[in-house]
């Protein structure tokens, strides 16, 4: 109803979605018929909004910096994301800002 009238950002934030890498946390939970209807899961959803919506902007939700803050975590991240085909109809991504973990060395001398 209000595609194409209204500026409309869509995160399409499946919560296992960062744990499909194979050295990501929780990995040894899921079999490959899980992981199979997750990553179907997140193409339809992708796939569904970007053909029935003509000014919906999509993010892929990445998790946290607690789940996807290391570049070997994001290089599988990518790779999952690649092997979807859905990057085309994505505008980007979206991290969960709850989780978040400090960059770098803290001050010890701060306090």
């Amino acid at each position: 109803q209000f595609d194409g009238r209204v500026d409309i950002d869509v995160i399409v934030e499946p919560l296992s979605f960062p744990n499909l890498g194979p050295t990501w946390a929780n990995r040894h939970c899921q079999g490959e018929p899980t992981i199979k209807a997750q990553m179907e899961g997140v193409r339809y959803a992708v796939e569904t909004i970007a053909a029935n919506t003509r000014a919906v902007a999509l993010y892929l939700g990445a998790g946290g910096s607690d789940v996807s803050g290391s570049v070997a975590v994001m290089q599988q991240f990518v790779e999952i994301l690649r092997s979807l085909g859905v990057a085309m109809h994505l505008r980007g991504l979206a991290t969960n800002v709850a989780s978040c973990w400090p960059l770098g060395d803290g001050c010890t001398e701060c306090g």
